[in-house]
């Protein structure tokens, strides 16, 4: 299949001199960003202008091409010889001021979807919040000096979810819920190594989406339970949550208590998914496929023990030049199991 990028948006004539172009989808606040290198042979391209906002779709002649997002102009870097001109951009939508304005406010008895939505008026974005979440009510929430960027930030830390600006929407889901750039679920990707088709057909004959792979084997926990204490008014003492995170090792103590039981339970079992992602990684380079996003789940077969089974994209990298159209996944271990052993 032909690979077609198409950018729409940075200069006229541009797809007709495209050398390459990377486009990085990143997890949670990261800014997705795109680079894109043009034929400049005779000079008489167009420059772009910084803060110029461009879109980026990618795909195949014969399946049709997939929107990867809206990016503004960050740098734009000329180089010869050959005469090229080379332009980063970073995801619009990250850039808004609004969301990065300090401001002081007092949430009382808010949930969580409540206050998304409040942040995301004010950033003109739509708000998308996973219902379990949005249903989180916090009592006393002191906003004091602190950006909604940062205020948002920190819930998602607290209960592992994914808080993030794309596409004209505020999402705030479940870090294992996985979502597209236009906020909608994502189904689980399957990534296929030589080995899922032995016994089907020659493997030599179907060398499957893997290209290349570097797998750092699961650890063992550095802690087996996350403890968080919060103070019980009524019985006038210290009382304490905890989640599992893992099979042996000491006890992790939060340094800092919840205001209450209902927090303290939210940010155990928050910091347990977390320890349990960072216990193996997974670098996999496959064949060029615009669905690949950060967030998602990749379930891996065909390739051996140790690394067949669930990873969860951090970042997914799509580069597409002459020689064809690849993808590098950046994976961890999901928050709720390991890869198969």
């Amino acid at each position: 299949m032909k690979p077609t990028p198409i950018v729409s948006g940075l200069t006229a004539g541009a797809n007709d001199r495209l050398i390459s172009v990377e486009v990085t989808d990143h997890e949670g606040t990261h800014s997705d960003t795109a680079t894109i290198v043009l034929d400049d042979r005779d000079g008489i391209l167009a420059l772009p202008q910084k803060g110029q906002v461009f879109t980026v779709s990618l795909g195949y002649r014969e399946t049709g091409v997939e929107l990867m997002g809206e990016y503004t102009v960050n740098d734009v870097t000329l180089e010869g010889y050959p005469q090229k001109i080379k332009v980063q951009g970073k995801s619009a939508d990250m850039g808004k001021s609004k969301l990065k304005e300090p401001r002081s406010k007092h949430h009382e008895k808010k949930t969580i979807g409540q206050i998304v939505g409040e942040a995301a008026a004010r950033a003109g974005v739509v708000p998308m919040v996973g219902p379990e979440l949005g249903n989180f009510v916090y009592n006393s929430l002191h906003q004091t000096d602190e950006s909604d960027m940062s205020l948002l930030s920190r819930l998602a830390h607290d209960h592992d979810a994914t808080f993030t600006v794309k596409n004209g929407r505020m999402i705030f889901m479940p870090k294992e819920g996985g979502f597209s750039v236009t906020g909608l679920a994502m189904g689980a990707a399957f990534i296929r190594g030589p080995g899922s088709f032995i016994g089907v057909l020659p493997a030599a004959n179907i060398p499957g989406d893997v290209i290349k792979y570097d797998c750092t084997l699961p650890d063992r926990p550095k802690h087996s339970q996350i403890k968080v204490g919060w103070w019980d008014t009524a019985k006038a003492k210290l009382m304490v949550e905890q989640a599992q995170s893992g099979s042996d090792g000491p006890t992790f103590f939060d340094r800092h208590h919840a205001p209450n039981q209902k927090e303290a339970q939210a940010r155990a079992k928050g910091r347990g998914k977390r320890m349990k992602r960072e216990q193996g990684h997974l670098r996999v380079e496959v064949v060029g496929d615009p669905s690949l996003r950060a967030e998602m789940l990749a379930i891996v077969t065909g390739i051996r023990a140790g690394v067949d089974g669930p990873w969860r994209v951090k970042s997914a990298t799509h580069h597409v030049e002459e020689k064809g159209y690849t993808c590098s996944l950046d994976c961890e271990l999901p928050g709720s199991g390991a890869a198969s052993q």
